[in-house]
């Protein structure tokens, strides 16, 4: 049998005793009654990946039972990124931007979360050329806390990707953490593969169609159809700018291009 988590693992048959045995690695199992048995692996504990540990049992048919660790107790889970991009419409007299659609897409490019957001003010301008935002949308809309709250949770501790990020962040009132943006419009690498100037700011739009060969934003614009482009663009060079990102490429690791000058380090 394989232990495929290393917290638990649920055992083939009920039984009412609990053993435990440590092994000479220190790998603490437990097998207990709880609906069916469970092997349950300290945290602390570190194997070989081809070590096998013995259950013992006074009972029948779990002596000399072989059950074999994977060397994985002790690596950190790899939390994939995720994509952001958020619709904005005017509100007031003075048209100031408000959240009107947030979506979030993950690694594959897959919605994780999309909504519409109804401002605390008045809508005065929907922009729907640019937003793709109508009357009708704000009828099942949420509230801008509830989307707030949500958002925040999601990104938390992430890489996030998107393009001109800090729009995104602003009008969500939210900050993340410098090292864990990757922003497609900062990155310059990202621009010189597309054959685009260093000292240019490519639109989403252009970097998609050179580097993708996908026309986004043809009528309307789709703040899920954004989320996915940037990923997209990301994934594209994703391997090179997270070497860069941890110091071990070609760039500076505290080059403008990995973190804009426009983010703050949240503790």
């Amino acid at each position: 049998m394989e232990l495929s988590d290393p917290e638990h693992f649920l055992w083939r048959r009920n039984r009412r005793n609990v053993r435990r045995r440590t092994d000479m690695n220190k790998l603490h199992i437990e097998v207990s009654r709880d609906n069916c048995d469970r092997i349950s692996v300290d945290n602390m504990s570190t194997c070989s990946s081809n070590d096998s540990f013995c259950v013992e049992s006074e009972g029948d048919n779990l002596k000399n039972t072989v059950v074999t660790g994977k060397n994985d107790f002790n690596k950190p889970k790899t939390v994939p990124p995720v994509a952001l991009d958020c619709e904005m419409v005017g509100v007031g007299d003075e048209k100031t931007s408000a959240l009107a659609r947030c979506s979030i897409v993950n690694y594959d490019g897959e919605v994780v979360y999309d909504v519409y957001v109804k401002p605390d003010k008045p809508i005065t301008d929907y922009r729907t050329q640019w937003s793709g935002i109508r009357p009708k949308h704000m009828n099942n809309a949420i509230t801008f806390r509830s989307a707030r709250k949500k958002v925040k949770r999601l990104i938390k501790k992430r890489i996030l990707v998107g393009h001109a990020l800090q729009f995104d962040l602003n009008v969500l009132n939210l900050r993340h953490p410098s090292d864990l943006i990757r922003d497609t419009s900062k990155h310059i690498p990202l621009r010189a593969l597309a054959g685009f100037p260093r000292n240019s700011t490519p639109s989403l739009k252009r970097l998609t169609r050179q580097l993708l060969k996908w026309d986004i934003q043809v009528n309307e614009h789709s703040s899920v159809e954004d989320a996915r482009a940037a990923m997209y663009l990301y994934k594209k060079c994703e391997a090179q700018w997270e070497k860069d990102i941890r110091g071990k490429g070609g760039q500076s690791y505290l080059e403008d291009a990995y973190w804009p000058n426009w983010t703050e380090t949240v503790n």
